[in-house]
This record gives C-alpha cells, structure tokens and sequence, in this order.
C-alpha cells in the first residue's frame, strides 16, 4: 500500500484493514499516490503503522545504496526491506546490501561485469516481447542504467536510433 492518496489521513486505519482482510504481510511504499516517486520517502510512517499491525510490514521507497537501506530499517523499524527502481539503475544493489550486512566490502560492478546482464536482458526481451516494442524495451534499460553507468548512457545515446536486438547487441558488446 501506500500512505494514502493525498493526504495520510488514513494511512493506519488502512494498514489495520488491510491486516483484517487477511494479509499475512504488508508492504509499505512510503509515499502517497500525489508524492509519487518524490523524495523523500516517509520511512518514520512505515514504523507508526508497524505499531498498530501485528502482521509484518516490509518498507519500500527510496532505496538507492546500501545506506539508505540501513537508513531505511532504522527509520522503519522493518526488517525487511522491498527495493524497486534501485534494482533497475543497479542490479547489483542487492549483493552490495547482502555485503554490507554481512560485514563485507561492498564493491559495484563495473560495467564490464554488467554487460553480461545486459545481453541476457536482451535475451529475454528477444524470446518475450513482441518485436515491434524490443529495441524500445532495451533502450529504456539502457537508459536507466545511465544514471550510474556512464557507458550504458553511451550505448542509449549511440543506439537511439537503431531499430534491431542485434545492433542493440553488438553496441552493448563492443562498449566494454
């Protein structure tokens, strides 16, 4: 759920019957339907329904780092922690959260250790999108991944007006 749509009002009464309706668990996105995806998120909201819930409640937004997913379970109180769109700009978000737990030097991939991921993207996207929407599908990841990696940025730019998974492919590969 979210906190509510304008206001969050109603954000408690909601995740009680939520909880009522039978859910055995409860995610939170700490933002409302207006904030969307603005920070910051209210991850201090995800702790006040936490108390009135006896149901687990997992807290999602603005997960960005292995910091803020330590900032965020402090804040919320939650153990478990839903990480969207930081998965999607780096996919090795989660292994350097599991390191930074576990005690471990987090370190980020490269862009080199990505590209296999990236091929296997285009993969899928080969054998499960219609091929009108393919080339659209990868250059949006592509362009996503800018926002960290400075090559896939060059790939987006590069590629924008290819129109095949193959030229999509060999771009991505001789970008290492």
């Amino acid at each position: 759920m979210r906190l509510g749509f304008a206001t969050k009002d109603l954000a408690l009464e909601n995740a009680q019957r939520i909880q009522g309706a039978g859910a055995n668990e409860l995610t939170v996105h700490a933002r409302t339907k207006v904030e969307g995806y603005r920070p910051p998120a209210h991850w201090q909201w995800i702790k006040k329904i936490r108390q009135v819930v006896e149901i687990p409640v997992i807290a999602n937004g603005e997960v960005w780092t292995p910091q803020d997913y330590a900032a965020c379970r402090k804040a919320s109180g939650s153990e478990d922690v839903m990480v969207g769109r930081g998965l999607v700009w780096k996919p090795d978000l989660a292994l350097q959260i599991r390191h930074q737990r576990a005690g471990q030097p987090v370190q980020e991939w490269s862009w080199p250790a990505l590209v296999p991921t990236v091929l296997y993207f285009i993969d899928l996207v080969d054998a499960q999108v219609a091929v009108k929407f393919q080339d659209a599908r990868v250059k949006q990841w592509l362009k996503l991944l800018g926002r960290v990696y400075p090559q896939a940025n060059a790939c987006f730019e590069q590629g924008k007006r290819l129109k095949t998974l193959n030229e999509l492919r060999s771009l991505v590969i001789h970008s290492q």
